[in-house]
């Protein structure tokens, strides 16, 4: 049981860690869109394309840690399964 839960807090950290650097790197790429526009209404639609942007970049940071959290409790739940049949026999 031990071993499960250290295979997925290194499962959940491993996606964290993921969601971060997606997250860093999309917001970086929205920077970049937003500083490269001079223009007063090419700078509001690279505004708008930069939020736009930003916002997909949460959600998929979001799904890579729910997904995460998703492995590591089906990890724990099969531990905890097992420990159970053992128990029984």
């Amino acid at each position: 049981m031990a071993e499960a839960q250290k295979q997925a807090e290194k499962i959940r950290s491993e996606a964290q860690a993921l969601a971060e650097k997606t997250r860093k790197e999309g917001y970086s790429a929205a920077d970049e869109i937003e500083a490269k526009e001079k223009n007063p209404l090419e700078k509001a639609a690279a505004k708008k394309a930069a939020d736009k942007l930003r916002k997909e970049t949460d959600e998929k940071a979001q799904k890579i840690i729910d997904e995460g959290n998703v492995k590591a409790d089906k990890i724990i739940e099969d531990a905890k399964r097992r420990a159970e049949e053992l128990e029984k026999q």
